[in-house]
């Protein structure tokens, strides 16, 4: 066996349970839970950990897509030197591949017909990475503590004085790049709060780990006994400030469309990776991930919270239609018919409701470490949505489950161990 001491970003003990734990019930097999579980089990103390669905991992979900592992859910190890996530994977035995697509990255604007130059391209990923975000405080100081990300969109763009076109395109991509992190509309996700976490070292886009998630739930649950069961109650009922809480936070939509073929045309047409402008004003940029230049022949849509909704309400084969129509206009030619597709549908999934948490206008991470606080001395919460460094990232769920284990367990860290 192989184990680790891992903490939670501090070597404090969390109070707020009453009792030494005896035997523990862990409710629902996200790295959450499956981290505190882990701990636990390998700690000496009986836990058992139950799961709505046939498969564990919650939005950590890999599907194999005719022969391709594809993540449905979370996809990279954002920013890997000392990131938790990516020395749990270490550990495992869970290879990493680098996956930026930032500098193989083209651009088509399906409202000009064209493929954009590599300046354009370049000018556009500048703009979201860089020059909006350095711009944010001067935009907080002129638009104030209640602005919506779409105000500052809307103010950055217009002080720009930019061409039409131009003008159109920088609005596509910051609304999408907003919505990509946030998972909802930017008119829902708070200024004063955007890029409030913390951040670990090394390159954004980081890592996928080499088979998928999957491999790294697999390796968390070693050991760990794992059920199915039914949705949860509380009784006696949740007090009022976490239930305002809950309400306060945003948690919103973040789907994909993965397209398999037998070779990958879209490198031979120019573009490992590409963005795509609509025709549509107000619609906006998508990305469109080449897995083979880190895996099969597959292309993932990332489709954001606005573009979602409208498929969703068009019909099941719309994901589809949508995903060819793009292909077939950024190559030229005919989409040729996918070798298998897999569509996530996490907002309409009982047991996740969404893609993750963000924080609108008038909320705050206060609301997020709230709903971390322990109830009752016998009732502890873990999940991304727990804890406000790393609100909506996967390995922030595996921190607040090591927060709960080093809670239950009254040590500055616990150990995660690999059977």
């Amino acid at each position: 066996m192989d184990s680790r001491d891992f903490d939670d970003g501090g070597t404090d003990v969390p109070g707020g349970i009453v009792g030494a734990p005896e035997r523990v019930l862990v409710i629902g097999a996200g790295i959450a839970g499956l981290t505190v579980a882990n701990a636990l089990t390998h700690a000496g103390v009986e836990s058992v950990v139950l799961e709505a669905r046939d498969h564990i991992g919650g939005r950590l979900h890999t599907v194999d897509l005719a022969g391709s592992p594809v993540d449905l859910g979370a996809s990279w190890i954002h920013m890997p030197d000392g990131n938790p996530l990516a020395a749990f994977a270490r550990l495992a035995g869970v290879p990493g591949r680098s996956a930026d697509p930032v500098p193989e990255m083209a651009g088509f604007d399906r409202g000009e017909g064209r493929r954009l130059t590599a300046a354009e391209t370049a000018d556009l990923l500048g703009l979201y990475l860089e020059g909006f975000p350095e711009a944010a405080e001067g935009l907080l100081t002129r638009l104030g503590p209640d602005a919506s990300m779409a105000e500052a969109i809307d103010a950055f763009v217009a002080a720009a004085g930019w061409p039409a076109g131009p003008a159109r395109r920088a609005r596509q991509m910051l609304h999408a790049g907003i919505e990509a992190e946030s998972a909802d509309l930017a008119g829902r996700q708070s200024l004063r709060w955007m890029w409030n976490e913390l951040e670990y070292a090394g390159n954004y886009f980081g890592d996928i780990p080499d088979g998928g998630y999957r491999r790294l739930a697999d390796a968390m649950a070693s050991g760990v006994d794992v059920l199915k069961r039914g949705l949860p109650r509380f009784s006696p009922a949740l007090p009022p400030d976490r239930v305002a809480a809950i309400e306060r936070l945003g948690f919103g939509r973040y789907e994909k469309v993965a397209l398999r073929f037998t070779e990958p045309f879209w490198r031979a047409a120019g573009f490992p990776h590409l963005m795509v402008f609509p025709v549509d004003p107000q619609e906006w940029m998508v990305w469109v991930i080449g897995q083979d230049a880190f895996g099969g022949p597959v292309l993932v849509f990332h489709v954001f919270h606005s573009a979602a909704e409208r498929l969703a309400a068009a019909g099941p084969d719309a994901w589809t239609r949508w995903a060819r129509t793009m292909l077939a206009d950024a190559t030229g030619r005919p989409c040729p018919e996918p070798a298998g597709v897999a569509v996530s549908s996490w907002a309409d999934d009982p047991w996740t409701g969404g893609g993750y948490s963000h924080i609108p206008p008038g909320a705050s991470p206060a609301d997020a470490d709230l709903l971390g606080e322990p109830l009752h001395g016998r009732l502890l919460f873990a999940g991304e949505h727990t804890q406000s460094p790393r609100l909506a990232y996967a390995d922030g769920a595996l921190t607040s489950g090591i927060r709960e284990a080093k809670r239950l367990l009254g040590t500055p860290s616990v150990s995660l161990a690999i059977n």
